[in-house]
């Protein structure tokens, strides 16, 4: 499997949480505290399986070696990369407004659900960009070496950012998650 296949399974995860993560802010307009936990457990994946895991392979491997290559979508990848940074500040806010709604204040609510559906939205129209443009551009003009050297390089990232085993106990939650009820997947 090549880097590109890799982080497209990756996205289907993603798009999953994404799923999840929507069927919570529909439960937080009833201010259903029953939220909180499995909130709290996708905020972990986003910060930890989508930035630390995820978002840093593409911007430590995958763009860095678009660019050598001379990608025609170089504007893109800079769009990319600042909408990763505009998605972890919408994480640290829905951090410290989860730290709110576990004190029952209802704005930390009101605010958590506006924060989410622009994450929703940012990263659904992010993920097909990355999927529709990027990454086929990316499996025509990387040569073979280089997409090999890429996926080591993921391996490495992966065992030393987030650890053995966590991706799989990632995706144990999602699956978790999922048959609970709160996301439409």
């Amino acid at each position: 499997m090549g880097p590109t296949e890799e982080l497209r399974e990756e996205h289907g995860a993603i798009m999953k949480v994404l799923a999840i993560l929507q069927g919570i802010s529909e439960k937080m307009e009833d201010h259903d505290p029953r939220i909180l936990d499995p909130l709290g457990r996708v905020l972990e994946f986003l910060k930890v399986f989508v930035d630390q895991c995820h978002h840093a392979k593409e911007e430590e491997f995958l763009f860095p070696a678009l660019v050598e290559a001379q990608s025609k979508n170089t504007g893109l990848i800079e769009e990319l990369v600042s909408e990763h940074e505009e998605g972890r500040k919408m994480v640290a806010g829905l951090e410290a407004a989860l730290g709110r709604m576990n004190q029952r204040d209802r704005e930390g609510a009101a605010e958590s659900f506006e924060t989410i559906r622009n994450y929703l939205k940012l990263f659904r129209t992010h993920i097909r960009k990355e999927n529709g443009i990027l990454f086929p551009e990316a499996r025509e003009i990387l040569p073979e070496t280089s997409q090999e050297r890429i996926v080591l390089e993921f391996q490495k990232l992966e065992q030393e950012r987030i650890g053995e085993g966590r991706h799989e106990a990632f995706h144990r939650m999602i699956e978790e998650l999922g048959k609970s009820g709160i996301g439409n997947q």
